[in-house]
């Protein structure tokens, strides 16, 4: 199992795959070159229910990138509204900005989205 399993794995929206890499001790931790977290990439992909598991096992919901996006900047960004919705009940930071000082707010009302 190489720590990038995992990575893959949520961002291709494998439930199944992620909750076995949890299971045998992947690390819910591990970064991308970019220094995108599994949650980020399921967050941006749409997979509510990988985002559900990542959440259960702990993962850092206010997580950033190299460019100080989050997992909820990503799915805000990409229109992900039900998963949106999930990180803001689980606590997310809605205050997060990304480099250029966006916040989750300003990308919803950018795109029309309430």
């Amino acid at each position: 199992m190489s720590q990038t399993d995992i990575l893959q794995a949520s961002r291709d929206g494998d439930e199944n795959q992620v909750r076995l890499l949890l299971r045998n001790g992947a690390d819910i931790h591990t970064r991308n070159e970019d220094r995108q977290t599994s949650l980020m990439l399921a967050a941006k992909r749409g997979h509510r229910d990988v985002v559900r598991l990542l959440l259960k096992h702990e993962a850092d919901i206010d997580a950033s990138d190299e460019n100080g996006n989050t997992a909820l900047l990503f799915a805000t960004r990409c229109r992900h509204k039900e998963i949106v919705r999930l990180l803001l009940t689980e606590g997310a930071d809605v205050d997060t900005a990304d480099e250029n000082g966006q916040t989750a707010l300003h990308l919803a009302a950018k795109s029309g989205d309430q």
